[in-house]
């Protein structure tokens, strides 16, 4: 799908084991081959995406909703609990 229409669709960009995790949050996961269906996940901003161990390179991460790490969160950032 060309950038374009991806925008005008509101279609997210699928990420690949190694990219930088740009948003912490809940994403799907799409895997190749049938040992694994969709699921989700939580991955954290700045680590990379993972390769799985069935599929390798070949399984993609798409944003489904952003969520702040708890200690990046105002409510949080004092805590002792986050150390």
């Amino acid at each position: 799908m060309s950038e374009m229409l991806r925008k005008e669709a509101h279609v997210p960009e699928a990420s690949k084991p190694g990219d930088k995790v740009k948003k912490s949050g809940i994403y799907s996961v799409r895997h190749h081959g049938p040992h694994a269906s969709n699921h989700d996940v939580t991955c954290v901003a700045g680590k990379p995406f993972p390769a799985c161990d069935e599929c390798g390179e070949n399984v993609r991460f798409v944003i489904v909703r952003t969520a702040p790490h708890v200690g990046n969160h105002a409510h949080f950032k004092g805590s002792r609990s986050n150390h």
